[in-house]
C-alpha cells in the first residue's frame, strides 16, 4: 500500500508530533508499505545551506518532500499563522510532485488546516482519506488562551468540522478524545484511538 503523510513536523524535528510519525513510517516502511511525507523545514534545526521550494529526501527508506517554509519565532500568533501558511501553500504544490500515487492519504493537525489538503489530494488521487488528530481545534487553542479571535476560531472550526465528516477515518489519541468528537457529532464508527507510545528501553538508560 502507498501512504501519503501530510505534516509539518518530522525527522530531523524534535516536535513531538514529528518523532511519532518518523517512527510511525519507519514501522510502515518495514511492514513492506510504500510511504511519502510532506513536511517542512524544522523551527529548532537549521542545517540548511542552499535556498529551495521543495526537495526530495530519503529517511529510512521514507520518501520525505520538504517544503522550505518560513520559520519565524512562534511566540507571536502572527509568525506562527505565516509558518503554518508557508508551509500549507507550498505543501498543496509538492502533493502534485509524488514518486508514486497513494492509496491512503493521512493529514495530520500541523497546521489545523490539513484537513483541506487531505480532502483535495485523497480526491486528486482517488485515495482513501484519515484525519489523524493530536490535537482538536480550535478547542485546545482556546483552553490554553492562545486563541482568542473569535473570526480565527470559527474558521478553525468549520474547516475541522469538514475534514471529519469528509474523512473516511478519524484517528485521536485517546478515548477522551474520542468522546469530544463524538459530541462534535463525527461518527462513532469512523473513529479509532490509537495512543501515542514510547520507546520503553531508552527509559531506562
Amino acid at each position: 500500500m502507498n501512504v501519503l503523510f501530510f505534516n509539518r513536523s518530522f525527522y530531523p524535528d524534535i516536535e513531538a508530533t514529528g518523532q511519532f510519525l518518523a517512527e510511525l513510517c519507519e514501522d510502515l516502511v518495514q511492514k513492506g508499505h510504500a510511504v511519502s511525507v510532506i513536511a517542512g523545514k524544522s523551527y529548532h534545526i537549521n542545517n540548511e545551506n542552499t535556498f529551495y521550494f521543495i526537495k526530495h529526501e530519503k529517511y529510512k527508506s521514507v520518501d520525505v518532500i520538504r517544503t522550505c517554509g518560513t520559520t519565524f519565532p512562534k511566540q507571536l500568533l502572527l509568525f506562527r499563522m505565516i509558518n503554518l501558511g508557508s508551509y500549507f501553500v507550498l505543501a498543496f504544490f509538492a502533493g502534485f510532485f509524488l514518486k508514486q500515487k497513494p492509496n491512503v492519504v493521512i493529514a495530520q493537525t500541523d497546521p489545523p488546516v490539513l484537513g483541506l489538503l487531505g480532502i483535495f489530494f485523497s480526491r486528486f488521487y482517488k485515495a482513501k482519506y484519515i484525519y489523524y488528530c493530536q490535537d482538536i481545534y480550535p478547542d485546545v487553542g482556546v483552553i490554553t488562551g492562545r486563541l482568542t479571535n473569535p473570526v480565527l476560531n470559527y474558521l478553525l472550526k468549520i474547516i475541522n468540522q469538514i475534514s471529519f465528516n469528509l474523512a473516511d477515518k478519524v484517528i485521536c489519541i485517546g478515548e477522551d478524545m474520542k468522546r469530544t468528537l463524538m459530541r462534535k457529532g463525527i461518527d462513532k464508527s469512523k473513529i479509532f484511538v490509537v495512543h501515542n507510545w514510547a520507546d520503553i528501553t531508552n527509559l531506562y538508560h
